[in-house]
């Protein structure tokens, strides 16, 4: 048997294995890892009581190998993936942490008087802390501690609303806030179909505000608009979408402007600071 050799000290394949070796035990996980100058394969089986560790080694010029060697060797690749076994649960436990928080039932949670609801709702993935903005100054970091996406739909129509509710970092705050300031002026002045929106006042229901419009029903998304949350470093984009004509409550650019005007109104008055 003979294996192509892969990069020294990589991770070249990783699978879930379907079979043993033997009738009586079926491993549950295989990770091959690349050794200078040899392949193995290392294969954990979880029974109800005992670990078995089975390790066959191959010598690419056919040389053996001692068993002190082989012992060693097998050490190592058990340390290794069991440490990868344990971060991986370790971001499990984190993401289920993170989800259980009531931080967000304000965003999650609110109602409205003409049929929209939440339909949808995720967290962060696990391990992501920030996300790439563009500025006139280039792309910037915007850091992030959690976050939700929210969907909004009335019912039996496509998604009306994506929102993303994100908290900034303390330390970072001030700064992060305004990297997403610039990155709105920037989506503004490069926009050649859109409008900022004049007629919002600065503050919302306690709420930074800021939004623009494209100026017809054309696109994906019709308006952008970002609610800022000082006290709580609480960020709030809401991305209105488009829709096919037959499943839209409005055929015109006023009544799309209705629309989101009712739907302003209400989520701020969910999660504002004045209620």
């Amino acid at each position: 048997m003979s294996f192509a050799r892969p990069k020294f000290g990589s991770l070249f394949y990783f699978r879930r294995l379907t079979g043993g070796n033997t009738p009586r035990q079926k491993p549950y996980w295989a990770r091959v890892f690349a050794w200078e100058g040899l392949d193995r394969i290392l294969t954990i089986s979880f029974s109800r009581r005992r670990i078995f560790a089975r390790s066959r080694v191959y010598s690419r010029y056919g040389s053996p190998m001692s068993k002190r060697a082989i012992l060693v060797r097998s050490g190592l690749m058990l340390f290794s993936v069991l440490s990868l076994l344990a971060a991986q649960s370790k971001f499990v436990a984190q993401g289920s942490a993170r989800s259980d928080s009531s931080t967000f039932d304000r965003y999650t949670g609110c109602k409205f008087s003409d049929e929209l609801s939440v339909v949808e709702t995720s967290p962060l993935a696990p391990g992501v802390h920030e996300r790439t903005v563009q500025t006139s100054k280039g792309p910037k970091q915007v850091g992030m501690v959690e976050g939700r996406r929210v969907m909004f739909a009335y019912p039996g129509k496509d998604f009306y609303a994506n929102v993303k509710v994100e908290i900034l970092p303390e330390k970072d705050y001030a700064e992060m806030r305004q990297i997403l300031v610039e990155n709105f002026d920037y989506m503004l002045a490069t926009s050649k179909d859109s409008t900022r929106n004049y007629e919002l006042k600065p503050k919302l229901n306690g709420l930074d505000i800021r939004g623009l419009d494209k100026d017809n029903l054309e696109g994906g998304v019709l308006g952008i608009y970002v609610l800022l949350n000082d006290a709580s470093r609480m960020v709030t984009t809401i991305y209105f979408l488009n829709q096919e004509p037959k499943d839209r409550s409005y055929q015109t650019i006023e009544g799309y402007r209705v629309a989101r005007d009712r739907f302003l109104s209400t989520y701020a008055g969910c999660i504002g600071t004045k209620h």
